[in-house]
């Protein structure tokens, strides 16, 4: 398999090892389940990154369309991204395991489709190389892909209305968690948004470049504002089922 460098790989593999380090980062709190969603929702980050970088360097339409059936495996993170701040904000109680499942249907669709493509162009009605574009595939896109488009904005903005909610009336430090998360996804899926109405630039979608600046952001919340420390938002949650009055001496 001959491969191709191009200026395109470039911030993409800068994303992919960033995301990679977060995930390092993350693994030595693996026992949390917020930890563990936060590790899923980077793995999608490195899969996309990477799939797309591939679809970038490999040679022919075969090859290229390979790597963009890969890129569908990360269509996990707005699923990822969901339950990672239900858990945050301590929503696990509605959490289950037929949630996940069910929230995981339409990827795993759409990923199904990908790989089935031929049969039925329910994804990608078109696929050519560009001369003129980007070192990818110019794709025609089917009705499977606007319905998964759908979808992840659906989780997304559910998301951001979670962390909303949870946070506007909250400490300083937390609104600048709050303030880092927001920054983190919106940046990807603005990319996604330009790319799905054609005004990105070649046809290049930003989204898995984009993903560089989602996982600065995630590597600022862990460092500075501690993101995946969840004992402040468990404490509250105790204190808010208490049946007893609570007096609060000071801030110990």
């Amino acid at each position: 398999m001959s491969l191709e460098f191009t200026t395109y790989t470039v911030p993409l593999f800068v994303t992919s090892a960033i995301t990679f380090v977060l995930i390092l980062m993350a693994a030595r709190r693996q026992h949390n389940p917020v930890t563990r969603m936060f590790i899923l929702y980077c793995t999608a980050v490195v899969i996309w990154s990477i799939g797309y970088s591939f679809e970038f360097m490999v040679q022919g339409v075969p090859a290229k369309l390979f790597w963009a059936r890969v890129q569908y495996m990360g269509l996990i993170s707005p699923v990822a991204f969901l339950l990672f701040t239900q858990l945050y904000l301590g929503f696990e109680e509605r959490i289950e395991w037929q949630t996940f499942i069910a929230l995981m249907m339409m990827p795993l669709i759409a990923n199904v489709a990908a790989w089935t493509n031929y049969q039925h162009r329910m994804v990608w009605t078109s696929w050519e190389i560009d001369p003129s574009g980007t070192p990818g595939l110019k794709l025609g896109h089917g009705p499977i892909f606007y319905g998964i488009v759908a979808y992840s904005y659906l989780l997304l903005l559910s998301g951001v209305y979670y962390i909303w909610q949870a946070y506007r009336s909250s400490s300083d430090v937390r609104v600048r968690q709050a303030g880092i998360l927001l920054a983190a996804v919106a940046a990807p899926w603005v990319g996604n948004l330009l790319y799905v109405l054609h005004l990105t630039p070649r046809g290049l979608d930003l989204t898995p470049i984009n993903f560089g600046i989602s996982s600065i952001f995630l590597a600022l919340g862990l460092q500075r504002y501690h993101l995946l420390d969840v004992k402040p938002i468990a404490r509250n949650r105790v204190i808010e089922k208490l049946a007893d009055a609570v007096i609060v001496i000071d801030g110990q």
